[in-house]
């Protein structure tokens, strides 16, 4: 285990081992899904797979703005978003690789790649074993078997907010990250359009909980802030530059028609008053938080519960020792997470949609902020992490292909769904 410095724990290296064992998984998806004729019986994952597939069919300057193409009966351009997710599947099948999975294969990349940062981000705040427990913990969360392999936003998402603030972390030590924090925000923005916003703020959060329990100096602190300014500049030009490539390949505005249907949701009548809808929704939400993210959002709320005198004293008495600034930046990590997960919950209650996956990054940081503090502090589940580590990094490869498995069999005898 790596011994945390006055600097904070040193960032994990991946080893040639995990290198290969995950890219081995990811071969092992990628001849699988054509090889079955996988297709989602999500509708959504059906519909952006097939968009991605027709997209690569078409020039290269079209892919900006796709149309619905016959799908669901519409012929017209298609608005939900920005084209982001649809441009790795599509240059995929461009390639070669059978075009409605590519979009499948595309996806199961983000998770891996998701698995692998918040092993990284969570070393951060708790290097070892705690960190290393959660590329095996994370798959095998009731979110991870509904959301498996689709097609959709969810996981890319999920990737983008989880490489945006495990860069943010490193930004505050190293303003090299910096780059890479925009360009997670950039990602976020071309994949999802406006819902990128949980992205900065989440940011600011994890900035602020750094600045009181891992304190580097005022120069430190005054470049990681400068940083995610830049990284949300860096965003407003990219959005900038996508509208006019949008208009030159169409004439028209994608921003005008785009923030328009947002604009009139959200001003949609509410059935009933506001603060009543509002707070419905925030049960609604809380309720999906705790079950797709059980067992470690329990334990999450309980740890957040047990420390509670130790996060008052924090800032208070002299200057910690080595084994002081090690717990102090563990509890920086619970309340990194759990502020994460109440920024979502909070902004995702105000408005009167709702569903199930515009939480899914909020899932797999509640999970994953339960599970670090199992591991850390509960001895039935820190014997367990270390038998599973004997063989690590293979655990996290054989049980993330194990699930990938049984959701394969289970889509393939149409068996019933969990969503």
């Amino acid at each position: 285990m790596t011994t945390p410095s006055r600097s904070g724990p040193r960032p994990e290296r991946a080893s040639a081992g995990e290198l290969a064992g995950w890219l081995a998984a990811l071969l092992a998806v990628a001849v699988l899904l054509p090889l079955t004729g996988y297709e989602s019986r999500d509708p959504d994952s059906r519909l952006y797979a097939a968009l991605a597939a027709t997209m690569a069919t078409q020039p290269v300057d079209r892919w900006i703005a796709p149309e619905w193409w016959g799908q669901w009966g519409r012929q017209d351009p298609f608005l939900e978003h920005p084209a982001g997710l649809f441009v790795l599947p599509a240059l995929l099948a461009s390639l070669g690789y059978p075009a409605l999975q590519a979009a499948y294969t595309v996806n199961a990349a983000y998770q891996v790649l998701t698995l692998v940062l918040v092993q990284r981000l969570a070393a951060c705040y708790a290097p070892g074993l705690a960190a290393r427990s959660l590329p095996w913990m994370l798959p095998l969360l009731p979110i991870a078997f509904v959301y498996r392999i689709r097609a959709n936003h969810e996981q890319a998402m999920a990737l983008g907010l989880v490489l945006a603030l495990y860069a943010t972390v490193r930004s505050r030590s190293d303003a090299r990250w910096m780059a890479v924090t925009a360009a997670a925000f950039v990602f976020m923005a071309t994949v999802k359009g406006l819902l990128a916003v949980f992205a900065p703020l989440a940011c600011a959060w994890v900035l602020l909980v750094g600045r009181w329990t891992a304190p580097r100096g005022t120069a430190a602190e005054r470049r990681a802030w400068a940083g995610l300014a830049l990284a949300v500049l860096a965003t407003a030009v990219a959005a900038g530059l996508y509208e006019a490539a949008y208009r030159l390949a169409t004439g028209e505005s994608f921003h005008a028609r785009y923030v328009g249907r947002w604009i009139s949701v959200a001003l949609r009548p509410a059935v009933g008053p506001r603060v009543a809808q509002t707070a419905d929704s925030v049960l609604w939400y809380l309720v999906r938080l705790v079950l797709f993210a059980l067992p470690w959002s329990l334990v999450a709320g309980w740890a957040l519960w047990s420390v509670r005198r130790d996060l008052a004293r924090i800032g208070a008495g002299p200057a910690p020792d080595e084994a002081g600034r090690a717990h102090r930046l563990a509890l920086g990590g619970l309340l990194a997470g759990l502020g994460v997960v109440a920024i979502y919950l909070g902004l995702m209650s105000l408005p009167g949609r709702r569903a199930d996956r515009y939480l899914f990054p909020a899932y797999i940081v509640l999970g994953a902020t339960g599970a670090g503090a199992a591991a850390r502090s509960s001895p039935p589940v820190q014997r367990l992490t270390a038998a599973a580590d004997r063989w690590h990094p293979y655990t996290a490869v054989v049980i993330y292909l194990a699930g990938f498995g049984l959701s394969l069999g289970w889509n393939l005898l149409e068996l019933p769904r969990g969503d």
